[in-house]
């Protein structure tokens, strides 16, 4: 079964989604996820003929947004309130008779922090860390992303370095995407001989400003 995902920032309300069968579910992965974790009420419809079993699942952090196995015999509507960490995973059980999924929101003017660059610039990103013991054979990578990690929009690509058995500066050179409007997560994934030992998430973002056409008249 085919997985999509859908940055909530990106997607016009109301949305309508898809319906993606498995063997488990009549309706699964189908993931929406914001590319700034912050709180917003989501009120999804389910379409219905009959008796059906729908949730809202976050498989990120293992617990349901909409109860499990929610029962319902008519169309309805769920005010779900979502804290925007994880992802938003509309389910249905088998053998129900959902005909349509939807989704309606609202997001309110939030305040962004993060560094700001242009599209296509280069920076470095100068990391302190420390791996014991000394003079182990390590590498690091630090990549951004919109969707939790699973896609990277852009990468340093693996920086060598030797362990000192304290702390330490590596410098790891970014170009960043092309692709502005969108607040980007930073990530710095840990390699010892090869081998992933530690994946981080930086404390700041980074903001890739987008300006439209502007229209003047007098």
């Amino acid at each position: 079964m085919a997985e999509y995902r859908y940055p909530l920032e990106l997607i016009a309300s109301p949305f309508n989604i898809q319906l993606n069968p498995g063997a488990v579910y009549d309706h699964s992965d189908v993931y929406i996820y914001r590319t700034y974790p912050l709180p917003v009420t989501i009120n999804i419809t389910f379409e219905v003929t009959g008796l059906s079993y729908v949730e809202v699942y976050d498989g990120d952090n293992n617990r349901f947004l909409l109860g499990e196995r929610v029962e319902i015999n008519t169309s309805t509507t769920f005010a779900v309130e979502w804290d925007g960490t994880g992802t938003f995973q509309p389910r249905v059980w088998k053998n129900g008779n959902v005909t349509a999924i939807s989704i309606a929101f609202q997001l309110p003017i939030e305040p962004i922090e993060g560094r700001v660059f242009a599209a296509g610039s280069t920076h470095n990103a100068n990391m302190s860390i420390s791996v014991s013991p000394a003079v182990m054979p390590c590498e690091a990578e630090l990549f951004l992303s919109i969707d939790g990690g699973a896609t990277k929009a852009a990468t340093s690509s693996p920086i060598g370095f030797v362990s000192t058995g304290a702390s330490q500066n590596v410098i790891l050179p970014v170009t960043m995407p092309m692709v502005g409007g969108l607040y980007y997560t930073v990530y710095v994934d840990i390699f010892i001989e090869g081998l992933l030992f530690a994946g981080f998430e930086g404390t700041e973002g980074i903001i890739i400003p987008l300006v439209g056409t502007a229209t003047i008249t007098w």
